[in-house]
């Protein structure tokens, strides 16, 4: 399977960006692809920057930014070949939206953002809206992990032939190799199951009876995510596949510790109604417990509730 051709990685203004760009950096030089340096300038109707100062001000932080844009493409350009590095300044209203928008316009193969480490557990709230509204699969690099992967675990729900859960499924396993290219990565699969009403099935069979259906629950769980896999031609890109029993909420996170994961990824499940909103329940409940990078894929014919602003301009 190929790696990635278009790589983004986004600068956001308050965020340390050296290590999402040394992921980024990999992430395209493993993919033979190439990596866009994303930068994004808001504009404020507040009457102050209306002043003579205030103009004054808006200009040097609009060449602070643009100065930190250069020096990052420079740092990529000098570790990737020649031509395949470019960068871009985007301007709008709010700096997430433009991106979201160009990444509407022009869709990468995976946007790259840095976590900006506030809370040790959960996105902030610059890469929620992303995780949320981005179209693209959106890859959070946590600061305290390795920037770019050792070992990878690819949370999925195989659901039934040919359903979303499936396409998606699909979608995670593959984005998970295409980001390891051609480089050596551990990839783990799993997929969290669980019986509703445990407690009162045992209450009312009894501990044989419910330990057998537990039994058939757990192997109908691995031959959905065997067959999965088998889909996806992906039996020897695999170091190994989990079947933790619990709510993937818990049981998920859970895993990652104990594999040590640098990197999660999973499937939003957001639906016509609900897009932007969540990015699923489940999936949210999984990432506000994650204290490591995380890599959203949305599913097949997401649409993305951003639309332009009337000021909106590039």
């Amino acid at each position: 399977m190929k790696g990635l051709d278009n790589v983004w990685v986004y600068v956001e203004a308050r965020a340390p960006a050296e290590q999402a760009l040394a992921a980024a950096i990999e992430a395209a030089r493993r993919g033979g692809g190439a990596l866009t340096v994303v930068g994004a300038i808001g504009r404020s109707e507040d009457r102050v920057f209306q002043t003579t100062f205030g103009r004054e001000i808006l200009r040097m932080v609009r060449d602070d930014r643009e100065a930190r844009l250069r020096n990052l493409e420079e740092m990529a350009r000098a570790a990737l070949p020649p031509g395949r590095t470019r960068s871009t300044m985007l301007e709008g209203e709010v700096p997430w939206h433009s991106v979201v928008l160009h990444a509407i316009a022009h869709p990468p193969d995976v946007l790259v953002v840095p976590a900006r480490g506030e809370d040790p557990f959960g996105p902030d709230s610059v890469t929620q809206h992303l995780f949320r509204k981005c179209p693209a699969p959106v890859w959070s690099v946590h600061p305290g992990r390795a920037p770019f992967p050792r070992r990878a675990l690819a949370a999925v729900d195989p659901g039934a032939p040919g359903s979303v859960e499936r396409d998606l499924a699909r979608r995670v396993l593959e984005l998970s190799v295409r980001m390891a290219g051609t480089g050596p990565i551990e990839l783990h699969a799993a997929h969290a199951w669980s019986v509703p009403s445990e407690s009162l099935i045992r209450s009312k069979f009894g501990a044989k009876r419910t330990q057998a259906f537990l039994d058939q629950q757990r192997e109908q769980a691995r031959e959905q995510l065997e067959a999965l896999i088998a889909e996806a031609h992906l039996e020897s890109s695999l170091a190994g596949t989990h079947l933790p029993a619990g709510n993937p909420a818990a049981a998920i996170p859970a895993l990652a510790d104990e594999l040590d994961a640098d990197l999660v990824v999973l499937g939003s499940a957001g639906r016509n109604g609900l897009a932007g909103i969540l990015i699923g329940s489940t999936a949210e409940a999984i990432v506000t417990r994650l204290a490591r990078s995380v890599a959203v894929v949305k599913p097949a014919g997401y649409v993305s509730p951003v639309r332009p602003l009337a000021a909106a301009r590039w």
